[in-house]
């Protein structure tokens, strides 16, 4: 039975409780069909857990999670073996130890923004519903939790999920909704939900999902209320840095519904953002990429554009393109008026909190993924809405990028195509010679050769 859980590597890393046939503990599930699941963690030193709760990670990678005995109360797990406690675990090693202990029922845990401080509720409605905040400490290589202090109580109903805001605002849900204090344990105020709250999670966009016992709600905060979580560089846009998949997606275009994955096959392909439609910029880069479409076909790469409307915007827009750049628009653009793209891929505008619909979501900014055959996300650029791309730039990084691959070199600053490569540090000179024919060496690091267009 799973509980709390966290974004974790390319997947999520759940709470299991466990029952009376299947230990409780950690498992890490695949994010991606056919959702493959692995359990890291399912016993304390040959103890089994009791009912593993919630659990964050650190940006060290160690894991942490909390352990009540709700299992066994609610008669589906056996007496307990262990004390309600709080524990660490680091996948790297397989070292797992108790950092806390002391509670009646530990609950929610989370990090403030800058992880130096641990927040954990206490469900025991015998001695008290409060949170608690320890410090951590770095003591002889380990982290440990320290200074133990009453942070917040619970005024209504038990504390139970709890999360912080990149402000360092500490947000739990109670039995009246959503109380929610400074970092200093001021109540500033309360988001008040009937029935109360059990479990909660950040949007992007300035959302909270919240979930109690018989309903789901969505409350909207202002934009620029983000989730601590979602600001861990561990998960999010990190991963569009590295030799990836691109995130596959169904959607409308402009040339009819699309598997994304499907569309790209076994091609180059670029996947370009737009803020929004009839808007000036965004004009003129549709004009200039729809009049290089020969250049790119030549490279064997497709090229689909996105941009945050319908598709009846779309075709009309794509009417003004081809009459401003004496042009015709013949590659596929994405209808992507709720943003369900651009979320996926960290397109949406973080910085500029005005750059909004009137439905008050956030507009992407102008992105560029450069995908290879096999599916892997090799480059990526991020522009501004208030700046236009270059589209001799994204044809000459493509160059770039095939040249390389076909040749085994890599390309200096300003390269075009024709002009020398360089030879990689993995390949010794006379190889390079066999290899390539004439190599001008200018440093024993630094050599040159050219392999045509």
């Amino acid at each position: 039975m799973a509980n709390g859980g966290v974004d974790y590597r390319e997947g999520v890393l759940f709470c299991a409780q466990g029952d009376f046939d299947t230990p409780g503990g950690l498992v890490y599930m695949e994010a991606k069909s056919p959702y493959k699941a692995t359990t890291l963690l399912d016993n304390f030193h040959g103890r089994l857990f009791n009912s593993p709760n919630d659990v964050v990670v650190h940006s060290n990678g160690s894991v942490w999670f909390t352990d009540p005995i709700y299992g066994y109360e609610q008669g589906f797990k056996p007496e307990p073996k262990l004390p309600s406690q709080v524990y660490r675990f680091d996948p790297q090693t397989g070292d797992v130890r108790v950092v806390a202990d002391g509670f009646g029922r530990p609950n929610g845990i989370c990090f403030s923004p800058d992880e130096k401080t641990v927040y954990i509720t206490d469900t025991d409605r015998i001695h008290g519903d409060g949170t608690y905040a320890f410090t951590v400490s770095l003591i002889s290589g380990s982290q440990l939790l320290t200074t133990k202090h009453v942070f917040a109580m619970a005024d209504t109903g038990i504390p139970d999920g709890i999360k912080c805001d990149t402000t360092g605002n500490v947000y739990s849900g109670c039995g009246d909704g959503i109380p929610v204090w400074s970092a200093g344990g001021v109540l500033i105020g309360k988001i008040r939900i009937p029935g109360g709250v059990a479990n909660f999670c950040f949007g992007r966009r300035g959302e909270l999902f919240l979930l109690n016992e018989t309903k789901f709600w969505v409350v909207g905060l202002h934009a620029d209320v983000v989730g601590a979580l979602l600001n861990n560089k561990l998960f999010d846009a990190s991963y569009f840095r590295r030799a990836n998949s691109p995130p596959n997606f169904k959607a409308k275009t402009t040339q009819g519904d699309i598997d994304f994955h499907d569309f790209v096959g076994d091609k180059w392909t670029i996947l370009f953002s737009h803020p929004a439609d009839f808007t000036p910029v965004c004009t003129t880069e549709l004009g200039a990429f729809a009049k290089m479409k020969d250049e790119f076909e030549k490279r064997g790469v497709k090229m689909i554009g996105l941009s945050a409307n319908d598709l009846g915007s779309h075709d009309k827009w794509i009417q003004d393109i081809n009459e401003v750049a004496n042009t015709n628009l013949q590659f596929p653009i994405i209808a992507d008026a709720d943003r369900h793209v651009a979320f996926l891929y960290d397109m949406v505008d973080q910085q500029d909190l005005d750059n909004i619909d009137e439905k008050g979501i956030a507009f992407t900014i102008r992105s560029v993924f450069v995908i290879d055959p096999n599916k892997k996300i090799r480059l990526t650029m991020m522009y501004p809405a208030s700046t236009g791309r270059n589209t001799a730039e994204v044809l000459r990084v493509t160059d770039s990028l095939q040249t390389g691959d076909k040749k085994g070199v890599t390309t200096p600053i300003n390269w075009m195509p024709g002009e020398d490569v360089i030879v990689p540090p993995s390949v010794s000179t006379p190889d390079a010679k066999k290899k390539f024919g004439e190599v001008r060496e200018v440093k024993p690091y630094l050599r040159f050769t050219n392999v045509g267009k």
